[in-house]
């Protein structure tokens, strides 16, 4: 690692401890330049943490017996520094002295695993910016162009260490990094949970049911417990960069849409904010390339602002299932010990909908973002209630956690389930606010659901159709691999069937049929059509733009329908002995499938997609009956006010 700090400063200093296997080979500050080409991780260790305890520490109570062959600590005053050979070779310089700004533009272009920017200043440009851009005229002697990085991670500890378009082309060169709003949000939401939980236990104290020294106990009890809060939220945040940033082309559609969005609504600026323009994206995609991570990283955030905004426009701040938004985010002895301070928070409903975005955007990525902004009133307290079904009923939560806490599993394959993951609740979210729009029997729906889903899931290996029982057995075999044995693999490897579940358990409700025989029906019946197989192949047909992705997913979900309802129907028939001269779906399945066939055989497009719904469509809408209609959850009994 090299970097820019000393360890009296709070962001080097701390970066700089967290291990001990830590090489720091080089860094610098505004007074001085520090090398050493080849330190003993342990002992630099100690002496980095003798500095950070020490008061107004500097590089220069560095010890120099710990120092290795051809190091040393430099003023920054000084006119040149003699380069021992060492010190060359870790620079890759070749004259025998140089200035210390020189050095230090060295430092800045050496080759490394790890940039720390614990500093003040920015440091690194694009090429297509002038030193003037970057607004730092204090750093101007020392700053380097993104083309001339060599490290493979940039920490930007620092505000604005690497300006906007320098992180963008840095990014594209295959350096890994986010923005400084990013690497240094843990500080932010410390500050925040702490103001919270002090505004929390303010009427305790005012009342005198909590004594100062009781107060001053119970903050120092629960200061672990912030620190894993704060820590949980910035691993979701990245995590939703490392999915988004997956996606690469295919996830250019949503980010162009949600852009637009955002423009329209006057909440970014592109230029402001270096988004790239249409015709740019367009040649990204083109290129196979999406948005970098710092892109990602500005346009996630102006979404979770658009979205709160939205949510508070909509009177989305309060309700049941929210108070458990809220409780997550206090520690648990906080919640525990005092639960009628946290209910009767004065800011109670920013802090739920704060937590309900942060769950949305950072679970649900761009997609999530996008689709809610396209919704009002009704329509965007539906997709809240079914992103918090789909949450319940497919326990994704508890599943991000444990495959977070797998540090064994390799971690493009931890991605994969994650990204699932991710595709199964946006997937599912849609499916809920669709089907169950209205907030009656929330609980006793999500109940009913989660229950039908753990029985549902281990039954798939024998009900799902022949092509993707082959492809859960081989996704079950891929989870062993990376080391989940007998039960655990079989969970993950189900990710990639919300749909089948989901339709199965509403057809078993509607028709009274047992899930297994609702899953053998639903099942067949997409089958015998070719629906499962073009269904199967359509998630991976490549959209050009943002209107073939919203096309594309239109006609997914009106087929999905369709099959819903000729199953719902065939289902209602048997069960209740039909009489031969009813409308009879059957009777029209070859017809589609020589369709869907054909359609397959020549290559599938976003239009041959909506030929074939509206073809399937056609042959659900004669036989619709009450069977079909959404069935209702049970209504919660009423509770009496105390």
């Amino acid at each position: 690692a090299m970097g820019i700090g000393d360890m009296s400063g709070d962001v080097f200093g701390n970066g700089m401890l967290l291990s001990s296997r830590l090489k720091v080979l080089a860094a610098f500050d505004h007074r001085h330049v520090f090398l050493d080409p080849d330190p003993d991780p342990a002992s630099s260790w100690r002496e980095r943490k003798r500095l950070f305890d020490m008061d107004r520490s500097s590089w220069a109570d560095y010890d120099p017996a710990l120092i290795s062959r051809g190091g040393g600590v430099f003023p920054r005053t000084i006119k040149s520094i003699t380069l021992t050979r060492e010190v060359r070779d870790m620079l890759d310089l070749d004259t025998a002295s140089a200035t210390p700004n020189e050095v230090i533009r060295a430092i800045l272009r050496a080759r490394m695993d790890l940039l720390w920017f614990g500093g003040i200043g920015t440091y690194v440009r694009a090429a297509i910016e002038t030193d003037e851009d970057a607004g730092d005229r204090l750093n101007d002697g020392v700053r380097i162009m993104a083309s001339e990085l060599r490290a493979k991670v940039v920490v930007e500890g620092a505000n604005l260490g690497v300006t906007q378009l320098g992180r963008v082309e840095a990014a594209q060169r295959g350096v890994r990094l986010n923005t400084d709003a990013i690497d240094n949000a843990a500080g932010v939401n410390t500050s925040d949970l702490e103001v919270n939980i002090k505004i929390a236990l303010a009427p305790a104290v005012r009342d005198g049911l909590l004594d100062d020294a009781a107060r001053r106990a119970l903050l120092a009890g629960m200061t672990g417990e912030v620190a894993d809060l704060v820590l949980r939220n910035n691993r979701s945040q990245t995590l939703a960069l490392s999915l988004e940033e997956r996606g690469g082309p295919s996830s250019l559609a949503v980010a162009s849409k949600l852009i637009n969005q955002l423009e329209a609504a006057g909440r970014i600026d592109r230029t402001l904010d270096k988004l790239p323009e249409d015709g740019k994206l367009n040649g990204r995609a083109s290129a196979g390339r999406g948005l970098t991570r710092p892109e990602l990283a500005v346009l996630l955030a102006h979404g979770k602002l658009a979205l709160k905004d939205h949510l508070q426009a909509a009177g989305i701040g309060v309700g049941a299932f929210l108070a458990g938004f809220v409780e997550d985010y206090f520690p648990s002895e906080l919640v525990g010990s005092h639960p009628e301070l946290v209910a009767r928070h004065r800011l109670f409903a920013e802090i739920a909908r704060t937590e309900l975005v942060n769950a949305m955007v950072d679970r649900g990525g761009l997609a999530i973002v996008a689709e809610a902004l396209d919704r009002n009133g009704a329509e965007i307290g539906a997709l809240v209630r079914g992103f918090d079904l789909a949450r319940t009923v497919f326990g994704t939560e508890a599943t991000y956690r444990r495959l977070d806490g797998d540090a064994a599993m390799p971690v493009a394959q931890r991605l994969t389930f994650q990204g699932e993951l991710r595709d199964l609740l946006v997937s599912a979210t849609l499916w809920f606010s669709s089907a169950f729009p209205a907030e009656d029997g929330r609980s006793v729906l999500a109940a009913e659901y989660r229950a039908g889903a753990q029985r549902l899931g281990p039954l798939l290996g024998e009900v799902l159709p022949s092509d993707d029982r082959a492809e859960l057995e081989r996704r079950v075999g891929e989870a062993r691999s990376h080391g989940l044995q007998g039960p655990d693999a079989e969970p993950l490897s189900r990710l990639i069937f919300p749909d089948f579940i989901l339709d199965t358990i509403y057809v078993a409700q509607a028709t009274r049929l047992p899930l297994a025989s609702a899953a053998r029906l639903y099942g067949s019946v997409g089958e015998r059509m070719g629906l499962r197989a073009l269904l199967t192949r359509a998630k991976g047909l490549p959209v050009s733009d943002k209107y073939d992705a919203q096309a594309m997913a239109e006609s997914l979900s009106r087929i999905r329908a369709a099959i819903r309802s000729i199953a719902s129907d065939i289902g209602a028939r048997e069960v209740a002995g039909g009489g031969p001269d009813e409308p009879r779906p059957e009777d029209g399945m070859p017809a589609v499938h020589a369709l869907l066939a054909e359609m397959l055989s020549t290559g599938l497009s976003v239009t041959k997609v909506g030929l074939a719904a509206n073809a399937v469509a056609a042959l659900a809408s004669p036989v619709r009956s009450t069977a079909t209609s959404p069935p209702r959850a049970r209504r919660e009994p009423r509770r009496r006010r105390p």
